[in-house]
């Protein structure tokens, strides 16, 4: 198969460099700088609450609400 052009053991630089851009897509990351590094994702965040925006409990209150302001017809 070598003989033929397919099935070598290193692809060429555009195939990684495809692979690569493709693997960053997903989110994931190279641990390290060196050229065999392994992928990983890094942790998620758990962003904190956005201030005026309803959340826990007080959220009931505010989506009843907002059902009331659709049915009045106010959203168009």
């Amino acid at each position: 198969m070598v003989e033929e052009g397919g099935g070598e053991a290193t692809p060429d630089a555009m195939f990684t460099a495809m692979s690569t851009n493709q693997l960053r897509e997903i989110g994931l990351r190279p641990e390290s700088g060196a050229s065999d590094a392994p992928w990983s994702r890094p942790a998620l965040d758990n962003p904190a609450p956005v201030d005026g925006m309803p959340h826990g409990l007080r959220l009931v209150p505010a989506a009843a609400a907002m059902l009331w302001w659709k049915l009045e017809g106010r959203d168009r």
